[in-house]
């Protein structure tokens, strides 16, 4: 039972003061944090992630002449002769700084620490001398003075109890556009040094926003080489197809922290998301958006969950705030500090979190969804995989195909797009696994791959590109998908579990040595990801059963059977003879189940409300704990 800042599980948000933002330094108020601060602990807030603004803090200008900077100065004065002169940094910054790491600890609140804040709601501040620069990561004058800024503010601070945990710097992949991602990899690990050599005693936090998973800048896979915790802010008003309280935005918030932690093997916790102002949500819609989201998180392994953020913003008439129409009104609290009704969820969590003191174990994996080398631009493919895993009972965890292939009772790998999925090493690694009792799914896409006949069952006659819309008919339900390719395919050594509308066959099972091979010809996860309304819609086609059919007699190890398409569980073994058993309802309407449980296993009621002993009603976006134990 992992913790992560002394918590099982924290509720944090991302703070600037309620009256001055991105100038609070510049305006420096104890009074109004003062009062800020009571109202986030009221709230059950645990901790703040806080940022002192790189222009504010390391405030350099130049001392022109005419072939560049002749002399780095501060308000035209030349640096000061002192440890923070030598560094660039102000001395009045780091002692407001100071003052509000004292009142942070007095309202028993922790802080994580953005360094390199030269973004924020898209607005830039970097120290005046380099304004206007796009060369924050790649420029070796700039990099230098990060440097330095860096060692001095953490080297001073470290001595401050509140702080639990040093950022990066907010979203720093944003300040490296036009970056080559090891050139990003190299400016990363050197600013992640020199925070170490300062303050050896502290993690240091990512602070990324949602990189590439094994590619590009920010990728999930290299960042566990460099920090030792990860970040993800995983926002879904860019791309809703489905209202924000639904099972698929909801569900996408612990999709990417599971994810995040297992690609990258280090501790992964949600750093901010938000419903980003009201055109997406009201505050009610908001509300319940935020308690299924924070409650999935809890049950899938995430240590915490930071809103963006605490106050209001959209009432300043200075930039960002001016000209970006989403740096608005999506605070936890109105401008006045009056509450939202996310307030209350917030304190209601609290209830979840405190009834397992320790924290849950990490749920039971019974399945892995394999993240195929061409794994750019998938996400949406891969989401809809772990959320009809979730549908169909199993919980899935991530692997990289070019990593050692855990063990698992099934592998997914849903609609690989290229030509380069996984290597001929891994590839017959995975057949070990499958040959000793694993089963593996295959869906198609457009990629093309391996000993496909030999390890499903299959002879493909020909294949022609094609977009057509079919049915497959399982098990006397139509679930309509559009195909990209058009086979002709028949079995060789595999039976078939399900056809179309004119009878060809789609879904095939081939034995294959202890185990099983499951292959659709239809992107089945592709489909639904594009698909408004496949995961919340109550008549909406049940394409959760394939995964349900491909399941059916594999080692699962679940205790517990749910009879829902939208309340769906995680199991958490304590021991042998006991495990907690979380339900969520991922819908936004109340739903009802029954929960069998195998014989010898009864479940009493740890927190919630909803349990009558065999069935289970929750209300929208909520959940019940229960401890399960076998007799």
């Amino acid at each position: 039972m992992s913790q992560l800042f002394g918590s099982p599980f924290f509720t944090g948000i991302n703070y600037w003061d309620s009256q001055s933002a991105t100038k609070m330094w510049q305006h420096f108020d104890e009074d109004v944090i003062r009062r800020d601060m009571k109202v986030m602990r009221e709230a059950g807030i645990d901790i703040l992630r806080v940022f002192p603004l790189w222009s504010d803090f390391q405030p350099l200008t130049g001392g022109d002449c005419a072939k560049g900077v002749y002399e780095f100065q501060m308000d035209g004065k030349t640096l000061p002769d002192t440890e923070a002169g030598r560094a660039g940094v102000s001395e009045e910054m780091c002692r407001r700084f100071e003052r509000f790491c004292a009142l942070a600890e007095k309202h028993e609140l922790k802080l994580i620490v953005g360094l390199i804040t030269g973004q924020m709601s898209f607005g830039g501040f970097y120290p005046p001398v380099f304004a206007g620069s796009h060369n924050a990561v790649s420029n070796p004058t700039m990099c230098k003075w990060e440097l330095r800024y860096i060692k001095y503010l953490v080297g001073r601070m470290k001595k401050q109890s509140a702080i639990v945990g040093w950022d990066l710097g907010n979203e720093v992949e944003h300040i490296a556009e036009d970056v080559e991602p090891d050139a990003f990899y190299f400016w990363c690990a050197s600013l992640a040094n020199a925070i170490r050599v300062a303050d050896p005693t502290r993690p240091v936090i990512s602070g990324f926003a949602k990189g590439g998973i094994t590619t590009g800048k920010a990728n999930s896979l290299e960042v566990g080489e460099y920090c030792d915790v990860h970040t993800v802010h995983p926002y879904v008003f860019w791309k809703l197809k489905d209202p924000i309280h639904t099972m698929r935005p909801v569900m996408d918030i612990s999709f990417w922290a599971r994810m995040g932690e297992d690609i990258s093997g280090i501790p992964t916790f949600v750093q901010e998301f938000g419903s980003i102002g009201y055109m997406n949500c009201s505050y009610e819609t908001e509300a319940a958006f935020y308690r299924g989201a924070a409650l999935s998180c809890m049950a899938e392994g995430a240590h915490g969950v930071m809103w963006w953020c605490a106050f209001d913003q959209g009432h300043h008439a200075f930039t960002p705030y001016n000209w970006n129409n989403i740096g608005s009104q999506y605070g936890f609290f109105k401008s006045d500090r009056t509450p939202k009704p996310i307030v209350e969820v917030n304190r209601y969590l609290r209830g979840f979190i405190d009834a397992v003191p320790d924290g849950l174990p990490r749920s039971q994996g019974n399945a892995c969804i394999l993240i195929p080398r061409e794994n750019e631009k998938i996400e949406h493919i891969l989401q809809s995989a772990y959320i009809m895993a979730k549908q169909a009972g199993l919980n899935a965890d991530f692997a990289y195909t070019l990593s050692p292939i855990p063990d698992a009772p099934l592998y997914v790998l849903a609609c690989p797009q290229g030509y380069k999925a996984i290597t001929k090493e891994r590839w017959n690694e995975l057949l070990d696994k499958v040959k000793g009792g694993s089963g593996l799914f295959m869906s198609l896409s457009k990629g093309l791959f391996r000993e496909v006949p030999e390890t499903f069952g299959v002879c493909i006659n020909y294949r022609y590109d094609r977009a057509h819309r079919c049915n497959m008919q399982l098990n006397g339900e139509a679930l309509p998908l559009d195909s990209k390719f058009v086979y002709d395919i028949e079995p060789t050594t595999a039976r078939v579990l399900a056809r179309d509308e004119q009878g060809k066959p789609v879904l095939f099972e081939n034995d294959y040595g202890a185990g099983k091979t499951y292959l659709c010809t239809l992107p089945l996860e592709e489909c639904v990801a594009e698909r408004s309304g496949a995961f919340f819609e109550a008549d909406a086609p049940a394409y959760y059963k394939i995964y349900q059919t491909v399941a059916k007699g594999m080692a699962t190890e679940n205790v517990s059977c749910l009879n829902s398409r939208f309340i769906c569980r995680t199991e958490h073994a304590v021991d042998e003879k006991t495990r907690y058993i979380f339900l969520i309802n991922y819908d936004c309407n109340e739903q009802g189940a029954a929960l069998t449980l195998a014989d010898g296993w009864q479940a009493e009621l740890v927190h919630g409300k909803g349990w009558n002993g065999q069935t289970v009603t929750l209300g929208g976006n909520d959940g019940v704990l229960l401890l399960a134990r076998k007799i």
